[in-house]
């Protein structure tokens, strides 16, 4: 008997140490713009999901340190960390962040986010929403994502809001068949109305959908009326990975679906899919100075579907496939800067002649180091040679 009351106790003392991780705790601050809330532990992130609804509009939030999120695959059941703030489609559930969050550059590690069956529609990712809010300096490494449909790594819904100098790199997992998965994004999921992705990356694995994938965003969605003005500007980010899988549609390496303009971008994407699927987007507007070094497969050529833009100065592989819209130009071209005309090689690209592909010059590896952020996706394509 007693051996059963010292098991009992000892259990209770662990369940105990466990729910103590799920316990929030309200960072230091009080939220304005020289005594911002500061985030230093798992715990203060757990406090902005929990008081959501109650964080002040225009509340400032500055990240003190990294933060390994790790221990989230074990929280609610498997089901991980709880999104900050809530999007559905619903207007009389959803609710967003509407403040600034600057992540000074330091990274969240190993978060883990799982749609529950009661989520099953709710946008997820650190942030599930945000309106009027301003993202910035955030790095979010080794993510695990199992997400259904309306998500990405740092924010599934983003309204009249900016992201700057964010980076994810995150794999995403199947736990539905494919075709009931769809509209996910490797950083953003949907920008609705206006924004702005600027000088920000992702490096996803295993980005897999039915509808709407893009390793950087999935889609923008533009107001009902002319009325309402917007501008949508992605400009100097790049991709990373692999999107897309023979049965998807409107799949791109940087978005699935946009008519915004992208400036100084990349992407080094391998996409896959059925119909309406770009290296650089399944359908995009305005592309300026770009290129795109990936294989595009499965599908029709992209003039067949919704590739079609207004591009200049945009290139692409000629080894990996075809597309109407740029470029075509050999992988040795592709090392040279007199390649790239009307291209802006002093403020904006860097490229290592004759060695490299273009890359941003905010990207700065530093001098005889290995360029950390080179994928293994570029090793590959190099074998295959």
């Amino acid at each position: 008997m007693k051996k059963i009351i010292n098991l009992a106790l000892l259990t209770i003392f662990i369940a105990s140490v466990v729910q103590a991780a799920y316990i929030a705790e309200k960072p230091e601050g009080d939220g304005t713009k020289y005594n911002p809330y500061l985030i230093s532990k798992l715990e203060n992130l757990l406090w902005m999901s929990e008081n959501s609804r109650n964080l002040e509009p225009g509340a400032y939030f500055s990240q003190t340190c990294d933060i390994d999120a790790a221990e989230t695959e074990n929280w609610r059941n498997g089901f991980g960390f709880p999104p900050i703030s809530a999007y559905d489609g619903n207007d009389l559930t959803n609710y967003f962040f509407t403040g600034t969050y600057n992540g000074n550059n330091f990274a969240i590690n190993n978060l883990f986010i799982k749609q529950t069956d009661r989520e099953d529609y709710v946008a997820g990712g650190l942030f599930s929403a945000i309106s009027n809010a301003f993202l910035c300096n955030i790095t979010i490494n080794n993510a695990k994502l199992h997400l259904r449909s309306g998500g990405a790594s740092l924010v599934a819904y983003m309204h009249n809001s900016t992201v700057s100098n964010c980076h994810a790199q995150a794999r995403f997992f199947q736990d539905w068949p494919v075709d009931y998965m769809g509209s996910l994004g490797g950083l953003v999921g949907l920008i609705h109305y206006s924004g702005t992705i600027i000088r920000s990356s992702a490096e996803v694995i295993d980005l897999k959908g039915s509808a709407y994938l893009g390793g950087l965003f999935y889609m923008n969605r533009p107001p009902e009326t002319l009325l309402i003005p917007y501008k949508v500007l992605i400009s100097e980010c790049f991709t990373k990975g692999n999107v897309g899988n023979p049965e998807a549609w409107r799949v791109g390496g940087v978005a699935g679906d946009t008519n915004g303009k992208c400036i100084n971008c990349y992407s080094w994407c391998d996409v896959d899919g059925k119909m309406q699927i770009g290296g650089f987007a399944g359908a995009c507007g305005t592309v300026e100075n770009c290129y795109v070094f990936g294989k595009v497969t499965g599908g029709k050529p992209i003039s067949d579907g919704w590739g079609s833009h207004e591009g200049k100065g945009v290139y692409y592989c000629s080894e990996e496939g075809e597309d109407d819209h740029a470029i075509g130009k050999t992988f040795e071209e592709m090392k040279h800067q007199a390649t790239y005309e009307g291209w802006d090689f002093d403020n904006v690209w860097y490229i290592d002649e004759g060695e490299s592909l273009p890359t941003l010059q905010w990207e700065t590896p530093e001098p005889g180091l290995v360029f950390i952020l080179l994928p293994l996706l570029y090793v590959s394509m190099i074998r295959k040679r």
